[in-house]
């Protein structure tokens, strides 16, 4: 099974997570998170996977009930 990814517009004021993309892409960037990027029609997405998130923010993702669609989107 294929480990969810999460779209950085998808997690600023999470658990664990600064309010904004940039604060979220900064703290990504200094915790050396994997980042994958996806070119779709709408444009470039990155995307995390849910184990590199702080552990605060894995358990408010899973405890929602988490899933992915096919783009990358969470529902």
């Amino acid at each position: 099974m294929e480990e969810i990814r999460v779209a950085l517009s998808d997690l600023p004021g999470l658990p664990g997570l600064p309010r904004t993309k940039s604060g979220v892409w900064k703290k990504a960037g200094r915790e050396r998170w994997p980042v994958q990027e996806i070119t779709d029609v709408g444009g470039t997405k990155l995307l995390f996977p849910v184990s590199a998130l702080p552990p605060e923010t894995q358990n408010y993702l899973y405890t929602q009930g988490v899933s992915q669609d096919p783009d990358g989107s969470l529902t």
